[in-house]
């Protein structure tokens, strides 16, 4: 009868291991904190993850591709207009596992959206931004990989540049 009740017993505490929940918050200060435990009062941003048994990431990107989308999203401006220089630039982007949007820029509203970014000349396109703080009109390679690069996109092969630092 002993052996029963010890059986039982570790029968739910490996029911309790298997159901095991993770919460993701950010704190007063700032700072990202994962736990077993749940956040504290006044935590932001609280989320709440469900595992059973082993969990394995299955998501076609990498993390650092996933990371530097997050971090420095892509978006690409297109015209109805641009046939072979947008293929090209969709093509690059598409050869360095980049996730992008792409803005088709056909009604004025667009344009508009186009200029606040760019500014008041005429649209060039293709044109891409990276991040808020990146931004170029026309595609030229060497330019958008430099942009890329220093946003952490991994390179054709997937392996992740050194950030580059300023002399």
């Amino acid at each position: 009868m002993k052996r029963a009740w010890i059986l039982i017993l570790l029968v739910l505490a490996g029911a309790a291991f298997a159901q095991s929940k993770t919460w993701r918050w950010q704190g007063t200060d700032g700072v990202v904190h994962y736990s077993d435990k749940p956040p504290p009062p006044g935590a932001r941003n609280v989320q709440e993850f469900s595992a059973t048994g082993n969990v394995i990431d299955n998501d076609p990107l990498s993390y650092a591709v996933r990371k530097a989308a997050a971090d420095h999203p892509v978006t690409l401006f297109t015209a109805p207009n641009c046939a072979d220089d947008c293929k090209t630039a969709r093509e690059y982007l598409s050869s360095r596992s980049v996730p992008f949007s792409e803005l088709l820029m056909n009604k004025e509203d667009d344009l508009a959206g186009y200029r606040k970014i760019f500014g008041p000349e005429e649209a060039m396109v293709p044109s891409i931004t990276v991040g808020n703080t990146q931004k170029t009109k026309g595609f030229e390679k060497g330019q958008w990989k430099k942009m890329l690069d220093l946003a952490g996109y991994p390179a054709v092969g997937g392996r992740v540049l050194p950030t580059a630092t300023p002399r």
